[in-house]
């Protein structure tokens, strides 16, 4: 438990509930520890789901695939972000989307039936837990309609200013990361990489952006 408590106490699920009242949740709870390899598949679009991950180390991206064979990019998940809380929860448990490891990556995989059981209702801290989770489930809502904000709209270009004020907070002059490279960024937006590098620089010779490689600025 050690190897993975850290990580554990730093996601959004155990906010406020401090180590020790952690391996008491965690005792109580079904819990176990998986390893994957750069570009391993952590989860298949249609299988079964009965667990919540946590990202303990390393990095994934989720996304969804066309029936041409293209893939959408979801999200992107790293240290300490949880996956499956709300596809667990659900009553068919089949997964819309398929997620794969960018780099080496474990994931601490907590059984839904155990994580909402009785005995774990008997811990200190199970009433933070609780609240911690539909929390998490709340955020989850509010970045998908982001996410379709962003789809919806009507130009490449709107697309792509959209996304960069999401990751930036809307503050202007102020150097951030986005997590994905090119070609997933591409994929994020579901638009060709070529028109995206384009557009890209386009907005960098208008005055509007600056960037190298995933670190960008919004100018104006």
């Amino acid at each position: 438990m050690k190897e993975y408590l850290k990580a554990v106490l730093d996601a959004q699920l155990f906010k406020g509930i401090n180590a020790e009242q952690a391996e008491e949740l965690l005792r109580n709870m079904s819990v176990k520890l998986c390893s994957y390899e750069k570009d391993d598949i952590i989860q298949w679009e249609q299988s079964y789901i009965d667990s919540i991950g946590i990202l303990i180390c390393g990095s994934a991206v989720a996304y969804r695939s066309t029936e041409n064979g293209n893939n959408i990019i979801m999200s992107h998940l790293g240290r300490s972000d949880v996956f499956a809380d709300i596809i667990a929860a659900s009553p068919s448990k089949i997964s819309p989307v398929s997620i794969r490891a960018l780099e080496p990556t474990k994931v601490v995989y907590i059984e839904y039936l155990s994580f909402v059981s009785g005995k774990v209702s008997s811990c200190a801290a199970y009433s933070i837990l609780m609240h911690n989770y539909i929390e998490t489930v709340s955020k989850r809502y509010f970045a998908l309609q982001d996410r379709i904000s962003c789809l919806i709209l009507p130009s490449l270009r709107e697309k792509i200013l959209y996304f960069l004020r999401e990751r930036s907070g809307g503050c202007v002059g102020e150097v951030f990361t986005v997590p994905f490279d090119r070609s997933a960024l591409a994929e994020y937006l579901n638009a060709d990489r070529s028109a995206l590098s384009r557009e890209l620089s386009k907005l960098k010779r208008e005055g509007r952006i600056e960037y190298h490689k995933n670190r960008f600025t919004l100018l104006r």
